[in-house]
């Protein structure tokens, strides 16, 4: 992994540092800078879900690598893009569509706003019309339809309202852009266009809601009643006529999880009623938050017997065995996952959290590193490292990862205790070196900052 030590000069250590900030706040506080983020759920198996949507349409904008996403754990039904090329997308949207082709009609039209070069465009306006605020602002499906009246909504008012109002008639415009560029990714792919309509056309009740509270001018989506139009006069006769598309039992696997995780494990147990393997499934998951292993695992015994079986019962699995502390099945049980798709970040950071809390850190920092790759010079990483090379043994190490880590976080003052307790563990010539640039930095960072 490359330190931040590694790149030269202050200059550059700066700048590293603040582009990690801003984003961070773009990820955490979409619609302006917030003190209450919102909940993110991380899991491989919506994550791999997503993707396989998604990879078709990604692949066919002319995109590499995969799409990367961001599950926001809120009954809000939206979606938007931001610079970094993240869909991030609410779990609300998720759990009101009706089957896998209006999700993917939804990432469809995300995708559509990165092919239009939206986040450029936007960024560019924002900073003509001096809205600082703005540079980061998001471009999605929905504006947070059901709910979240502080979403997508005027930022302020008064002498900047003509700025404002510049920006959000061009994303007006940007959105109807991405309609048709969604809309052509889905006819290039031979997937139904059908379903995203419907999915717009269910969610007009809320924005005619939403638009009783909020004038028109400033709203950053075109009424949906116009985009449904739009693009329906788009479709040929055949597109209208496509069967309606059935959910598959992916969709279904995934609903009833995130209904548990949205809604609370007791909700949840409430409302997923029957035999069926997606229902018995959600059960398992909430028993098991819940810390009702025994009835969690007589669920999973059941759905093993079943024909249909959630591809990421391992999964669940896993959990179950980490909480009640067998660690070698949990990792086998991951290792299992990462046989059929090794391309799984999530499942690499539970490796890496059940080997060290199996203290078995030379276990654990292959899959740190692979993190390292997905996600570089972030605090949590190289907090694993820190703590994995502390478990090795390594002490200086683990206090220059842990010092890098609250660099990161900007407390300067910790970071330099950490590089203090370093330097008496004989570290290497090289350590020492990065040791002592690493706190020529925290000091002169901590002399700005007061």
């Amino acid at each position: 992994m490359e330190s931040l030590l590694e790149r030269p000069g202050l200059l550059c250590m700066k700048k590293h540092i603040f582009t990690y900030l801003t984003i961070g706040l773009t990820l955490f506080s979409p619609f302006g800078f917030s003190v209450n983020a919102p909940k993110r759920l991380w899991d491989s198996e919506i994550d791999n879900y997503l993707t396989e949507l998604a990879l078709p349409l990604w692949e066919s904008a002319g995109f590499d690598k995969k799409p990367q996403f961001d599950l926001i754990l809120s009954p809000d039904v939206n979606a938007y893009v931001t610079s970094d090329r993240i869909i991030h997308i609410y779990s609300g949207l998720l759990l009101s569509a009706k089957s896998d082709a209006e999700i993917q009609g939804v990432l469809a039209h995300e995708i559509g706003h990165l092919l239009g070069r939206h986040h450029i465009r936007i960024a560019t306006t924002a900073q003509n019309a001096r809205i600082p605020a703005l540079i980061g602002t998001v471009i999605g499906v929905g504006a947070a339809l059901a709910g979240a009246p502080q979403a997508g909504v005027a930022i302020t008012a008064g002498s900047q309202a003509a700025g404002i109002s510049s920006i959000l008639s061009y994303s007006r415009t940007q959105e109807r852009e991405a309609d048709q560029l969604g809309l052509t990714l889905l006819k290039k792919n031979d997937l139904p266009v059908p379903p995203l309509l419907n999915f717009l056309d269910g969610m007009r009740g809320n924005q005619l809601l939403y638009s009783q509270v909020i004038p028109a001018y400033l709203t950053t989506h075109p009424a949906l009643s116009e985009r449904v139009t739009l693009l329906r006069q788009n479709l040929s006769e055949q597109d209208k006529a496509e069967a309606k598309p059935l959910p598959t039992q992916d969709f279904k696997f995934v609903k009833a999880k995130l209904n548990v995780f949205q809604n609370g494990s007791a909700a949840a147990l409430r409302t997923l009623r029957g035999d069926d393997s997606h229902v018995i499934y959600g059960r398992a998951w909430a028993y098991m938050l819940q810390g009702k292993h025994e009835e969690s695992l007589s669920l999973i015994e059941k759905l093993k017997k079943k024909q249909i079986k959630p591809k990421f019962l391992a999964d669940l699995e896993a959990q179950t065995a980490l909480m009640e502390g067998d660690y070698e099945k949990a990792a086998n049980k991951l290792l299992s996952i990462l046989k059929v798709n090794p391309d799984l970040p999530v499942t690499w950071l539970e490796l890496a959290d059940v080997y060290l809390k199996a203290n078995k850190p030379n276990k654990a920092l292959p899959f740190i590193e692979k993190l390292s790759h997905i996600w570089p010079q972030t605090p949590f990483v190289l907090s694993l490292y820190g703590k994995a090379y502390g478990k090795d043994g390594q002490i200086a190490k683990s206090h220059r990862y842990l010092a890098e880590e609250q660099l990161l976080l900007g407390n300067y003052t910790q970071g330099l205790q950490h590089i203090a307790y370093a330097k008496t563990q004989d570290p290497t010539e090289k350590l020492a070196s990065q040791l002592k640039e690493l706190e020529n930095t925290l000091n002169e960072l901590k002399k700005e900052a007061k």
